[in-house]
């Protein structure tokens, strides 16, 4: 199926060659006149060119903020960046204004640079650092010099942005580096007004003397606690052993209360509490420590005195100056060990104090050392950043004087010798393949949206029933000539051929049939029908067989004004209903009154015909009648062809109804019949079993009709007596 469409689709192709050769030469033409007076042929030039990497440091700034010279994560793709460059509109205004200058074109500036943007293509290889621009122009040494001055100007305009790329990095530094030196002189500032608010020098040392002190002290404490302890002992035994109080016992030593004694112990006792004082802050190597120290010796030592003047008893041996030595010693005794009881109990509330003072400081202490640490650690970071700071800005200083672009050409572009596609010669030969393409792509479309048979074989092969033959047109002269109803009596001609061909198809066809009953119909409403199958008829007649021909259209029957013949009496109609009475009254038809009924054309064609005059507009009491059948089947008996000539089988039912009764029907197809006709007729017939003999189709098929004239010249040929025999005659 697919291989006949092709060779169908092929076969259209040729048929049309004629067509698509001209759409061909329409093509050249139109081509030729476009690439010689419109059309300008365009020339490449491309330079290549290398992004390196700018090597940029990034440059240290404030810790708290976002560094803006640091090159961002987003849109860090340098040939991407470099691309759009070459794509703005700035570079292609400085290479028009340069061109332009160069070719002085008259072109207006807005024009000129959307042009010289449209004519570059700037493409970068994948995977590579390189970017291709290539400038196409109609001639080949502009298309040079856009390429070349696009390298030139990015070039020159990479270098001027890396010349203000350093110099904003060294104004920021700049800025970055007062500000910086700013904040470290700020916090030097705050670390020195901490350790004066702290009185402390180094907050560690500090903390580790503390911590000794501390323990030196409270080891001192209880220690002084423990003597304090024995000498208030002591002054219980004695005080029990004299009966007196302390206070009293002394006083009456001292001839009743010695204000010097009493004053000099209160004086020894705040020398005490100072010295205490001084203790929880310094060592004991400490000046002021040594002589608190040796002040409350000298108190003591005056305190002896004063006892020894009071009582007449000192440090060394005791002078006896009162009566009772013993009592004097106990109240001796008595008076320095409440002395040195009141100074130790003085010394521990003193100590007291201290250990808790130093406790308290020793609890603040890790919060200062806290504080110091963070304040020192800022510090370390603004004296870092300051340090780096200084070295970027003598770098940005250092990379000001000797500026080197990134962007480096490593192929420069070249004239070009040839226009790029098409050419002159290539655009023509492209209109040459579109005018044949087109006429190509119409010849299958034709094929595909045409839907008429175009030759018997794709007939055969779409309705699967045979084709019997092709009947070429006649001309109008040659139909109204005498006898010119008959072209099949014609001996050397494309007609007498045609019919002989359909004649021997049907005698094939219908060769194990005793009773050969053919009728036929067309597709759609034909006037010429009926001469068809009176040339059928007369062609069966030349072979020796008898033929009837019946003319079974009762609504618009022709075959009787074909011939002339206008007795209506004696019509199809008149004989079935004279049939059809004589039955009724019990009678038998005689068979010979069949000869009022069927008219014979002269001797020299001699057939025999059963016309139809009356126009009736529903034939059905006669197509479905028992004596219609009879008729027929009697006929069949007598004739040894029964040719019925029925109506369109479009139009009514009556060829469908009436080719039930026959051998097998015969379409005949007009030029304009569609296929969806003649698949309709077809289905038409399959669907009440009515056999289809064939299909006699009226155009001219230009295959048959080249094979039937060459065959007719070999007849002529052979016939007609050559130039020597006439001669010899």
């Amino acid at each position: 199926m697919n291989n006949f469409i092709v060779k169908k689709i092929f076969d259209n192709i040729v048929k049309n060659i004629r067509m698509i050769v001209i759409l061909g030469a329409i093509g050249m033409v139109i081509g030729t006149l476009y690439a010689t007076l419109i059309y300008k042929p365009l020339y490449i030039s491309t330079v290549k060119i290398l992004v390196g990497d700018e090597h940029q440091v990034p440059y240290v700034i404030d810790l708290n903020t976002q560094n803006p010279l640091m090159r961002s994560s987003i849109g860090n793709n340098l040939i991407y960046t470099q691309m759009q460059v070459l794509k703005s509109a700035e570079l292609s205004k400085k290479v028009w204004k340069n061109i332009k200058q160069k070719y002085k074109f008259e072109t207006n500036d807005t024009k000129g640079e959307k042009f010289i943007q449209e004519s570059v293509t700037i493409v970068n290889p994948t995977k590579t650092n390189i970017i291709e621009i290539t400038a196409k122009w109609t001639k080949p040494e502009v298309a040079q010099d856009v390429a070349s001055e696009y390298a030139k100007v990015y070039k020159k305009l990479n270098e001027n942005r890396l010349k203000r790329q350093v110099l904003n990095n060294k104004i920021a530094i700049s800025i970055q580096l007062d500000n910086a030196q700013d904040n470290l002189l700020k916090i030097r500032q705050s670390i020195k007004k901490f350790r004066e608010s702290s009185l402390s020098v180094d907050l560690k040392a500090e903390a580790e003397t503390m911590v000794t002190q501390l323990r030196d002290l409270e080891n001192k404490y209880f220690e002084i606690i423990s003597v304090a302890g024995g000498e208030a002992s002591r002054i219980n035994s004695i005080t029990k052993r004299l009966g007196l109080s302390s206070d009293n016992a002394i006083n009456s030593i001292a001839l009743g209360h010695n204000a010097n004694i009493i004053a000099l112990q209160s004086k020894l006792e705040r020398v005490e509490e100072e010295l205490a004082d001084l203790l929880s802050k310094y060592t004991e190597l400490h000046p002021s420590v040594v002589s608190l120290r040796a002040r409350a010796d000298k108190i003591k030592l005056q305190i002896n005195r004063q006892v020894k003047q009071t009582i007449g008893i000192g440090n060394s041996q005791p002078n006896i100056y009162i009566s009772d030595p013993i009592r004097t010693n106990m109240i001796q005794s008595l008076a320095l060990s409440e002395s040195s009881y009141k100074s130790l109990k003085a010394q521990s509330e003193s100590l007291k104090k201290t250990i808790k003072s130093l406790k308290n400081k020793q609890k603040r202490m890790p919060g200062k050392q806290l504080i110091l640490a963070n304040l020192m650690q800022e510090k370390n970071n603004w004296i870092n950043i300051v340090d780096k700071l200084k070295n970027k800005f003598i770098e940005a200083k250092i990379r000001e004087s000797k500026i080197i672009s990134n962007i480096s050409v490593i192929e420069y572009p070249q004239k070009a010798e040839h226009p790029v596609f098409p050419s002159r010669f290539q655009l023509i030969l492209i209109f040459v393949l579109l005018g044949l393409m087109i006429g190509l792509v119409s010849s299958v479309i034709e094929y595909l949206i045409k839907n008429i048979y175009e030759s018997p074989e794709e007939l055969e092969h779409d309705l699967k029933i045979a084709h019997l033959g092709s009947i070429p047109w006649i001309s109008p002269e040659r139909y109204s000539e005498d006898n010119g109803l008959i072209i099949s009596d014609d001996f050397v001609s494309v007609h007498s051929l045609s019919y002989q061909k359909i004649v021997s198809a049907l005698n094939l066809k219908s060769f194990d049939n005793d009773r050969k009953i053919v009728s036929f119909t067309s597709t759609e409403p034909s006037k010429l029908r009926s001469g068809i199958l009176v040339n059928i008829a007369y062609s069966l007649r030349k072979t020796g067989q008898s033929v009837i021909l019946i003319d079974a259209d009762f609504r618009t029957p022709t075959i009787h004004k074909e011939f002339g013949f206008m007795n209506s009496k004696f019509s199809l109609s008149a004989l079935i209903n004279k049939i059809v009475e004589s039955k009724r009254t019990n009678a038998n038809f005689d068979w010979r009154d069949l000869e009022y009924y069927i008219k014979r054309t002269d001797e020299v064609y001699d057939i025999s015909i059963l016309s139809n005059y009356d126009n009736i507009m529903n034939p059905n009491e006669y197509i479905h009648s028992r004596e219609f059948k009879l008729l027929i089947n009697k006929l069949s008996e007598m004739y040894d062809w029964v040719l019925l000539d029925l109506p369109p089988v479009s139009a009514v039912m009556d060829a469908v109804a009436t080719g039930a009764n026959s051998n097998g029907i015969v379409l005949i197809s007009g030029i304009n019949t569609t296929k969806n006709t003649l698949r309709k007729t077809v289905k038409q017939f399959n669907t009440y079993k009515v056999p289809i003999l064939g299909v006699i189709t009226r155009e001219p098929d230009f295959k048959e009709v080249k094979i039937s004239n060459e065959y007719l010249k070999q007849i002529i040929s052979n016939v007609m007596p050559s130039s020597s025999n006439i001669v010899k005659q």
